[in-house]
């Protein structure tokens, strides 16, 4: 394919749109020469980011490939496809095949905090760090912005892909659980380099969207479809869980608490060993529709050992009802005597 831009110009004139890229290739510039003047038009408005463009990329990928090379503590927002009602949201399966999302790097989310809290971008930044909640609602309104002034600035009629709006209240930390959330086969990935406070720091936003499949051709063979809920259950099964083992609580006056030194010992009732319980927590990640896990949940243990290590043992399941543990023996106390029968 040639790169002399004269053939696409020609095109245009008379009215000929130009054919989509290959996939991995570059494509056309409008979605992403709407990005970089959205970001410059937000820059302007917000003058304390002194916002400078230093590259951009288009290119369109399939599949996971799309997600590759992004920054592990980034800050991700699931972006809407246009014209979604969210009052009547289409099916999981299905929203996940047209669902976006633009993703801030660190140095990028740590500006944004920086100019609404100091009123200044604060010097070449610090250490990437796991975005927060708080985080997410800071960023939120410059990229909403940015979101806004793309879809103004391409044409109403235009067929390239657009943003729509950014999903309430979610947002995802790191790019880890994208591939669970973004299920397009095709996507056509952003990049735009740029540089804060007048060149103290640099940052890249990436925009993803989801492109239409393409038709098969006659007398093409479908590929199988993909069983997406044994996927699904492969990488949630595979995620690490952080679980705690906690003893029973122990009660001890403010006293006893303030005077307690290095060496004291805290006596554990007897059934310590076989009241330990296991505590889960939840994800953090608030998506409409999701299940999550409550905090709180416990799950019924007991002290033991395995292979030489401290280990514990489930009593039982999530659901089913726990049975009590019998009661310590009393060493203290006298055997029972056996009662006499009667005649």
């Amino acid at each position: 394919m040639t790169t002399d831009p004269a053939p696409s110009i020609l095109s245009r004139m008379v009215g000929r749109r130009p054919e989509a890229a290959a996939p991995g290739g570059a494509v056309a510039a409008g979605p992403l020469r709407a990005l970089v003047t959205a970001l410059r038009r937000v820059g302007e408005a917000t003058s304390a980011l002194d916002i400078d463009i230093t590259e951009r990329k288009a290119v369109v990928a399939e599949g996971e490939a799309a997600l590759e090379g992004l920054h592990a503590q980034s800050l991700c927002f699931l972006i809407d496809p246009p014209g979604l009602d969210p009052h009547a949201p289409p099916e999981a399966e299905v929203l996940s095949r047209v669902t976006g999302v633009v993703v801030l790097e660190p140095k990028m989310v740590d500006a944004l905090i920086e100019v609404q809290t100091l009123g200044r971008v604060d010097g070449p930044g610090r250490e990437p760090r796991r975005p927060t909640r708080i985080d997410a609602a800071l960023a939120q309104p410059f990229t909403r912005a940015v979101l806004g002034q793309v879809d103004r600035i391409l044409p109403a009629d235009s067929e390239d892909p657009r943003p729509g709006k950014l999903r309430t209240d979610s947002f995802v930390a790191g790019p880890d659980p994208l591939p669970m959330l973004l299920t397009a086969p095709r996507m056509l990935r952003l990049e735009v380099g740029l540089t804060l406070g007048g060149g103290q720091r640099s940052a890249r936003i990436v925009l993803m969207l989801p492109l239409p499949e393409a038709p098969a051709a006659v007398g093409e063979t479908l590929p199988a479809e993909r069983d997406w809920a044994a996927d699904l259950s492969e990488v949630v099964r595979a995620a690490p869980v952080r679980l705690e083992a906690v003893l029973p609580p122990l009660r001890i006056s403010l006293a006893t608490l303030t005077a307690l030194e290095v060496g004291d010992v805290l006596p554990l009732p007897p059934t310590s060993l076989s009241e330990l319980t296991l505590h889960g927590g939840a994800s953090g990640v608030s998506i409409p529709g999701r299940h999550r896990t409550g905090l709180g949940m416990a799950l019924p243990a007991r002290l033991g050992q395995l292979n030489g290590a401290r280990a514990v043992k489930l009593g039982d399941l999530p659901g089913q009802r726990a049975e009590p543990a019998p009661p310590a023996p009393d060493l203290a106390a006298p055997p029972p005597t056996p009662a006499m029968p009667e005649p």
